[in-house]
């Protein structure tokens, strides 16, 4: 198949020319591997917290203050995530490629 790629196989990309090492692969599927674990625990940890802080919420608040609180903790999350998502969008554009 011309659109798979394997180990030491040559291709020209449009800007360079790769070649793969199998040690490089390695290394990036093991990063891939340990980045895939730490999202899932990530999620994890956070669901279980909101649940948890929810919980004494509940105990504590009344229903509007309660929304209160949820409304303003979306409002924050979603704009550090904005952020977030902005710096990694640029990020490629400030790595420096060098090339064979």
């Amino acid at each position: 198949m011309p659109g798979r790629l394997t180990v030491g196989q040559r291709t020209l990309n449009p800007f360079i020319l790769v070649r793969i090492q199998a040690g490089q692969l390695i290394f990036m599927m093991t990063f891939i591997n340990i980045t895939k674990r730490f999202i899932s625990d990530f999620f994890h940890a956070s669901f279980f917290a909101i649940i948890e802080y929810d919980i004494k919420l509940q105990n504590s608040k009344t229903f509007e203050q309660r929304a209160l609180v949820w409304i303003l903790i979306l409002i924050f999350a979603s704009t550090l995530l904005l952020l977030l998502l902005f710096g990694f969008w640029n990020m490629p554009d400030r790595i420096q490629v060098g090339g064979f």
